[in-house]
């Protein structure tokens, strides 16, 4: 028997930084430099409550879905072609209403109080579709800043893994990995190396990998 012990200096864990974001098409990845935010949020799943003879019995939940408000000081020209802004050519763009989907992934660092970044999570955000952001020009004065965009997605499941629920946001967390040649294996596959190209992997290449 284990009594439960409070203040350990590796269990004082907490959540600070965003880096390495990189989004994906099926035959192409690009970086999202300027990346500021990824606020991961959830549609739907409303508690039900279930009533037999005026006493409450039970609840239902409904579905839910994956969604994310994402934001940014610049964008990719993946994510420019996914809103539906068209090179026509010669430096001439169009803004259209043809979306396409994409995938992405991120980091984000777990601190401890010896260390702001001893850990992290990787996410991987499945077969995104993206909202035409509201964009403000404004005229340059004594305050002006960096405009920052704002990106609201939503998120159709990876169901490459047969038997469990869909998957719309993986991530892998590195306190749980004992093999340090499992995640640069990963890592290699999701950032590229000198002689293989980037890619997006399946849940189930996830799984194989780190299994």
């Amino acid at each position: 028997m284990t009594a439960i012990v409070w203040g350990k200096h590796d269990n004082k864990t907490y959540f600070n930084g965003i880096d390495r974001g990189v989004v994906y098409t099926s035959a192409l990845s690009e970086p999202w430099d300027g990346l500021v935010s990824v606020e991961n949020k959830s549609t739907g799943g409303d508690i039900e409550d279930l009533y037999l003879d005026g006493i409450r019995r039970g609840t239902l939940t409904n579905s839910e879905f994956y969604s994310a408000t994402i934001k940014a000081f610049s964008t990719p020209s993946i994510v420019e072609s996914a809103i539906g802004n068209t090179a026509i050519g010669g430096g001439l763009f169009a803004e259209t209403n043809i979306r396409k989907v994409f995938s992405m992934s991120y980091r984000s660092f777990i601190g401890n109080e010896s260390s702001s970044s001893v850990n992290y999570r990787i996410h991987f955000l499945y077969n995104l579709s993206i909202k035409k952001p509201t964009i403000t020009n404004e005229t340059r004065d004594d305050d002006s800043g960096l405009d920052t965009l704002t990106y609201d997605v939503s998120s159709s499941p990876d169901v490459t893994i047969t038997a469990q629920p869909p998957f719309y946001h993986l991530y892998v967390d590195t306190r749980s990995i004992t093999s340090t040649a499992k995640l640069t294996t990963l890592e290699n596959f999701i950032y590229g190396t000198s002689s293989v190209n980037p890619s997006m992997p399946t849940a189930l290449q996830l799984k194989t990998m780190l299994a």
